[in-house]
């Protein structure tokens, strides 16, 4: 009798394994775009969104304030990795809740991102925010903030936003001094040319290069920044009363 050969596939195993569901809760992620056909295409670390990355023992590292995002191929291994050299103390605190503890563990949290008091916790020459895609399209995008800017259009008021990437808009701010000096400004009630008149007065008073190109079309873009963070912050909120 010829003896059968075993059937060996020339195909290599496939780099997509798929995202599982139970892994949101196991590893403290988060779901945040689907393809057309329902396939997750996008999951976010929760513990870079609401408490940010821990530093180093040898404190040689760093602290960051870019979240972890995954991308196919989602494997346990590399959630495990990330978690415990990002957010070991967390990490470790978060492994030894129940399952209803972890299901509450990120409720009532303010995406560390988007606390300010976040931004001076480490030496930063840029401020980060992560904003929802539907506050910038369906609220920013339909914002004018004066008679000069109806001209403008939609996608002008967009165009400082960049891109979103997997349904999120990352603002980076550089020269926050600035930033936060403009919108200080404005809330006194000074409106986005003498806003930005002030600012480089400032600059030439003092040759301090952090205030260096502040223009009346900046004020306006910032504005559109406070804005976009405050509905954020408010989206939180209310997410987390319920």
């Amino acid at each position: 009798m010829q003896r059968l050969k075993p059937s060996v596939s020339s195909k290599p195993p496939s780099r997509k394994t798929p995202f599982q569901p139970a892994h949101e809760l196991q590893y403290g992620l988060k779901v945040m775009a689907k393809d057309a056909s329902g396939v997750v295409c996008s999951v976010r670390c929760q513990f870079c969104k609401y408490f940010g990355r821990e530093e180093s023992k040898n404190g040689k590292r760093r602290r960051t304030q870019n979240q972890k995002f995954y991308k196919p191929p989602y494997r346990p291994q590399y959630y495990t990795d990330h978690n415990t050299t990002a957010h070991g103390i967390k990490w470790a605190q978060y492994q030894a809740l129940s399952s209803d503890e972890k299901s509450a563990f990120f409720s009532g949290q303010i995406s560390h991102n988007n606390q300010l008091s976040s931004h001076y916790e480490v030496e930063s020459s840029t401020l980060s925010f992560d904003i929802p895609e539907h506050i910038v399209t369906d609220l920013i995008g339909k914002i004018f903030f004066n008679d000069e800017d109806e001209g403008a259009s939609e996608p002008v008021a967009l165009r400082a936003f960049g891109d979103a990437d997997a349904g999120v808009y990352r603002l980076q701010i550089k020269m926050p001094f600035r930033f936060n000096l403009a919108i200080q400004h404005m809330s006194a009630g000074l409106s986005f040319r003498q806003a930005a008149t002030v600012i480089q007065q400032h600059y030439q008073a003092t040759g301090n290069n952090k205030l260096y190109g502040m223009t009346d079309t900046l004020a306006s873009t910032y504005a559109r920044y406070l804005v976009a963070i405050s509905f954020q912050r408010i989206g939180e909120l209310m997410a987390n009363s319920y």
